[in-house]
């Protein structure tokens, strides 16, 4: 029984802490290298290095359709750094102003 309750708790756990994301893994995955590329800079509320969500979560000058990134607009902000090595997976992105 303690078994079974303990695999209870740790579905609740995971369905709660928000599993799910709203934002395609390629999308997220090129994200997450070109805000590291860019050093972490702290302008970029939201962002993170790891995992996220950049649709659900509202990150600063990123625009979703649905689950894919459709603009990134970061002009202006003083950013530095490279673009990243994979912004291919971006394959909905229609518009880039760094």
């Amino acid at each position: 029984m303690a078994v079974a309750t303990r695999a209870v708790m740790l579905f609740l756990a995971a369905t709660l802490s928000g599993v799910s994301a709203n934002t395609d893994s390629d999308d997220v995955n090129a994200l997450n290298v070109l805000y590291t590329s860019m050093n972490s800079p702290s302008q970029l509320t939201n962002w993170v290095s790891q995992n996220g969500d950049p649709c659900g979560q509202s990150w600063l000058g990123i625009t979703c359709s649905g689950s894919r990134v459709t603009t990134i607009k970061l002009s202006g902000m003083g950013l530095n750094g490279t673009l990243g090595y994979n912004m291919n997976l971006l394959t909905a992105l229609v518009e880039l102003l760094v």
